[in-house]
């Protein structure tokens, strides 16, 4: 699959981000840019290095999407887990798991007993200034890179992601950009 340009110049934005060890870093891009493909274009290539890898999100429907663009990027089914409620398939190279569920100190530290993951991808990070996901943050190797998407990185209770996120914003495409360069339409 052929990223769009915007999307290019957001990876090499994360992979500049890692070369300069700004290990939790932001890509901000407006709903319907195609955060997920994205950023699971870097997955690929990590997991294919023999990497694990761990995509978490707070909505079911996320995890589905992202497993879905996964296996349409190539993943092999047998390299995918899942960790949700009863699911617990912790061993897999990339592993979707639901925020919830890494909540529980027990779940997230199982995960963690397998190997910390090289790459983090926290879908929808704008809930992480929460105290459940700092901690789960927190419990990852300061090596780990984790690479938070959100079209929306300023939180209306005026909370900063800069404490989970220091590394900051590494790529960002406005939605007038994206509207002035024919991706998204105007009403």
């Amino acid at each position: 699959m052929r990223l769009r340009t915007y999307q290019d110049e957001a990876v090499l934005a994360m992979e500049h981000a890692y070369a300069q060890k700004r290990r939790r870093v932001i890509v901000n891009l407006f709903c319907g840019l195609g955060k997920t493909i994205t950023a699971m274009s870097l997955v690929v290539r990590s997991v294919a290095k023999g990497n694990r890898v761990l995509w978490m999100a707070r909505r079911e429907e996320l995890l589905f999407q992202a497993r879905q663009a996964a296996l349409a990027l190539g993943i092999q089914e047998a390299q995918v887990g899942l960790v949700k409620a009863d699911t617990d398939e912790i061993a897999a190279p990339l592993v979707f798991a639901s925020a919830q569920t890494l909540w529980r100190p027990e779940r997230l530290a199982r995960i963690l007993s397998v190997g910390q993951p090289r790459l983090v991808v926290y879908d929808e990070c704008d809930d992480a200034c929460a105290t459940c996901n700092r901690t789960m943050l927190d419990a990852l190797s300061p090596d780990t890179f984790v690479i938070g998407l959100t079209a929306t990185p300023e939180r209306t209770d005026g909370a900063s992601l800069a404490g989970p996120f220091p590394g900051g914003i590494c790529y960002s495409y406005s939605l007038l950009e994206a509207i002035r360069d024919g991706w998204l339409v105007d009403f």
